[in-house]
């Protein structure tokens, strides 16, 4: 993976602050990476392994780390609460995260002032908790950009 422009709060992924105007590797310690999805000023990946990985701003706890530090490099994100479940997509919005798992269950992170993490609260997470439909599944799920809402 690749990648160049503004790195404001380390959202590039590089291990650096620094803006680049030539793309750059990013390390991902030999993970091989299948999904990228990119918020406003946090980045994640998701590898074969079925590994999530965060980096950039992280002031709602957007990057799922339990923490509400930024972060320069890909670190994995604390996934515990899916453990024995496979990682099937990843979205990521202004300053929230989702995970949609291959069983049609679903995780979300980061900020929830309006509701916006479907969790049932207000409060913001800094690490994954579970979306709920009853005794539905998600068959996808989606994200704008500056939304403060989301769609399955």
């Amino acid at each position: 993976v690749y990648a160049w422009g503004s790195n404001s709060n380390g959202v590039l992924g590089d291990g650096t602050g620094t803006t680049r105007i030539n793309p750059v590797v990013i390390n991902f310690s030999g993970n091989f990476v299948t999904q990228i999805a990119v918020g406003a000023t946090h980045a994640m990946a998701l590898a074969s392994n079925g590994k999530v990985f965060s980096w950039g701003s992280n002031y709602a706890g957007e990057l799922g780390l339990g923490t509400y530090s930024n972060v320069n490099a890909p670190s994995n994100v604390n996934g515990t609460i899916w453990t024995g479940k496979t990682v099937k997509k990843i979205v990521a919005g202004a300053s929230l995260s989702f995970a949609l798992m291959t069983d049609g269950s679903a995780y979300s992170w980061g900020t929830a002032t309006s509701g916006n993490l479907g969790s049932g609260t207000y409060t913001n997470a800094y690490s994954p908790v579970a979306m709920s439909l009853g005794s539905l599944v998600f068959t996808d799920i989606f994200c704008g950009m500056s939304a403060s809402h989301g769609f399955a």
